[in-house]
């Protein structure tokens, strides 16, 4: 699903409403899948299905906690980075899920074309 997640803690801390509302939150491809025995939820770059194209880190261990109006809320827990390694920290973390559609806009799938063939 084409979405737009929000994270609202920043290592583990809840950030400030204020820096919330005005954060415009990190477009792409939502997925959830499993690994082993955890439930993990993935956003990617539109149209990019290798894992290569990940816009934030895995939450891990996912799980809904709130779903109104097109909001969701997940809780789960994820490493530092995006290329995570073993041994780096873990933070509780909460993402703003708004899902947008099943893909973008036409002029979004054009604009994401181009910036990728572009150079």
């Amino acid at each position: 699903m084409y979405s737009k997640i929000t994270q609202l803690r920043q290592r583990g801390a809840r950030r400030p409403s204020r820096e919330i509302n005005d954060d415009a939150g990190v477009l792409g491809a939502v997925t959830l899948h499993c690994s082993g025995i955890h439930l993990c939820m993935q956003l990617s770059a539109w149209g990019v299905n290798n894992g290569a194209g990940l816009l934030l880190p895995t939450l891990w261990d996912a799980r809904c906690v709130s779903w109104h109006n097109g909001l969701m809320v997940w809780h789960g827990y994820q490493m530092a980075r995006v290329d995570g390694k073993q041994g780096d920290p873990v933070y509780f973390q909460e993402w703003r899920v708004e899902v947008l559609g099943m893909q973008p806009d036409q002029a979004e799938i054009r604009s994401i074309f181009y910036a990728r063939n572009s150079g």
